[in-house]
């Protein structure tokens, strides 16, 4: 059986998230470690079932943070489904031709003349993050079978390179009435 959500998901709703969860984590962290929100989007879900239950779910990861988010989920001791996650934050990014970041970059049409066209790009690594998932919600089709995430919260337990020292909260949730878009938040 397939449940049925409506889901309104709006700025205000994201801000409310990330000023609970910036409080929560200052408890934890450091003193000197200056706390941020980070906000953007998942989307393209990747879902890989098997028959025991177990689900990966892997997000493109658009917005402050860019990359690849994997969900490693099984069947918890309470009939839901908990698990970890990771997020590598690498990603191409367009540059013009003197080296600074190009952020319109231009796309070939198909009569144009691809000889001369230059790509200019850089590999960018940030990092990674990752954690525990303390509880999601998986879209599900009509058979019963997993096609992607409507909700999820996560803690942040470690992260490297820009994001080094990590540790705090996030979540994302159904970004309006796409299934395949959600809207994320971290901070930490």
């Amino acid at each position: 059986m397939q449940t049925q959500y409506v889901r309104v998901v709006s700025v205000a709703a994201v801000l409310a998230v990330l000023a609970f969860q910036t409080s929560a984590v200052r408890a934890i962290q450091q003193p000197d470690h200056q706390v941020r929100g980070y906000v953007g989007t998942l989307s393209h879900p990747r879902v890989s079932n098997s028959p025991d239950g177990h689900v990966i779910v892997s997000l493109d990861v658009n917005g402050d943070i860019r990359g690849q988010l994997t969900l490693n989920l099984s069947n918890g001791g309470g009939g839901g489904l908990d698990g970890t996650w990771a997020l590598m934050a690498s990603y191409l990014q367009d540059l013009n031709p003197d080296g600074s970041v190009n952020p319109t970059p231009s796309h070939l049409e198909p009569n144009e003349d691809h000889a001369e066209h230059r790509e200019y790009i850089q590999f960018v690594n940030d990092g990674s993050l990752q954690g525990t998932i303390t509880g999601v919600t998986i879209h599900t089709d009509d058979g019963g079978a997993a096609i992607g995430v409507d909700s999820a919260q996560v803690i942040v337990t470690a992260g490297s390179v820009k994001y080094a020292g990590a540790k705090g909260s996030g979540g994302f949730t159904v970004a309006g009435a796409d299934p395949v878009v959600c809207a994320y938040s971290f901070v930490f």
